[in-house]
């Protein structure tokens, strides 16, 4: 379930495994905190909206293509669709949405022996990238791989990411600051 927090100028909204938020409000900022999980970060930047969601893993494209219900935005095809269908909703043109990647690291073993369907962090930045070129969506910028985690802020005012790379032992303190 999406967190908010309150500050005296801006609201963090918190997005955990398996969520997904879309807003047009300058007064929120995105933000969440992975390992090997992608943060798919969408953006229009013609009508101001942007998204995130927490893709916790990637099986892969179904054989036919189904509807998604929010429960199941854990799995990246249904995160992706369902944060399109969002942003759209709250005024965004599928035309224009540009995307973002974060995550996706490997915290077992090094990311270079990461391999096949045991490695949950490849598999997401695998499916992320192929999925939405199949979809027609630009990836613009990308901070993928590696053995640490992140911790993303994702700002309506000019579709910026901040991201913070960080030891597990410290991930969730992170969201204790502004």
């Amino acid at each position: 379930m999406v967190k908010e927090i309150h500050f005296k100028n801006h609201t963090r909204i918190i997005i955990d495994q398996g969520d997904l938020f879309a807003t047009g409000n300058k007064e929120h900022i995105l933000s969440t905190a992975l390992g090997s999980c992608v943060a798919v970060c969408l953006f229009d930047p013609a009508k101001g909206i942007i998204g995130m969601n927490h893709i916790v893993n990637s099986p892969g494209v179904p054989a036919e293509p189904r509807s998604c219900q929010i429960r199941d935005a854990r799995d990246g095809y249904c995160a992706i669709n369902l944060l399109i269908e969002a942003m759209i909703r709250k005024g965004a043109d599928r035309r224009n949405i540009k995307a973002k990647l974060v995550g996706g690291a490997s915290l077992a073993v090094p990311y270079e022996q990461c391999r096949g369907y045991t490695c949950t962090a490849r598999s997401n930045n695998d499916f992320a990238r192929t999925y939405l070129k199949s979809i027609g969506i630009p990836i613009v910028a990308e901070d993928l791989g590696g053995e640490r985690s992140r911790a993303v802020k994702f700002y309506v005012h000019d579709f910026s990411l901040e991201i913070k790379k960080i030891d597990r032992s410290k991930l969730f303190s992170f969201f204790k600051m502004n």
